[in-house]
């Protein structure tokens, strides 16, 4: 599955999980995995988020209160170097409602309220501007915020159902550095042209 890595002996780096886990229902998509991958090819040193990507109940600030890795974990998180991270679109790879952590109602109300995709299970528009949503105050993880203040952000994404997610996020400023398809690139560049085209 992570084949694609290369392994390299890198010194000082650490390999910090974003966001928590999503659910059984949905563990082809294991973050956990994705992050000891990352760790073992760069013989880094790794930090896990162990707990759900989004509460069913509760408080973050309640859940690190309680749990000191977890906090250690999330201040990591928001003071990394470099992020690395895929998008969700509304359509495609639904893996918060697969996994049970959101509803589809959830879902219809943030498509309803205009948006496009999501980063770490915060939504947003196609200006990049955040989708407010009942659970956002639930999310463990990284925010919004900290990719728009991050000198390098690396977003991997592509397929038609990721163009909007794309376009909203280089609107929003979470996106340094894009690696997508050619097809997706020339769709947002052609959305781009239509929708400014005295530039």
């Amino acid at each position: 599955m992570f084949s694609w890595l290369r392994p390299q002996e890198e010194s000082n780096i650490s390999i910090i999980q974003a966001m928590g886990n999503v659910g059984h229902e949905a563990m082809e998509i294991d973050f956990n995995q994705m992050a000891r991958a990352a760790a073992s090819a760069f013989t880094a040193r790794i930090f896990f988020m162990n707990a759900p990507a989004i509460l069913g109940g509760g408080t973050v600030e309640d859940l690190i209160s309680a749990n000191p890795s977890i906090q250690e974990t999330l201040q990591l998180a928001h003071a990394a170097d470099a992020y690395l991270f895929g998008l969700g679109s509304m359509s495609g790879d639904l893996i918060f409602t697969r996994g049970g952590i959101i509803t589809r109602q959830d879902l219809e109300q943030l498509r309803q309220a205009g948006a496009v995709g999501d980063i770490c299970g915060h939504f947003f528009d196609i200006t990049g501007e955040e989708v407010p949503s009942s659970f956002q105050e639930r999310i463990v993880g990284i925010s919004l915020e900290d990719l728009r203040g991050s000198a390098l952000t690396v977003a991997v994404a592509g397929g038609s159902d990721k163009v909007l997610p794309l376009i909203g996020a280089l609107h929003g400023g979470f996106i340094k550095v894009l690696v997508t398809d050619e097809q997706s690139a020339s769709a947002i560049l052609e959305y781009e042209s239509e929708m400014n085209p005295s530039d």
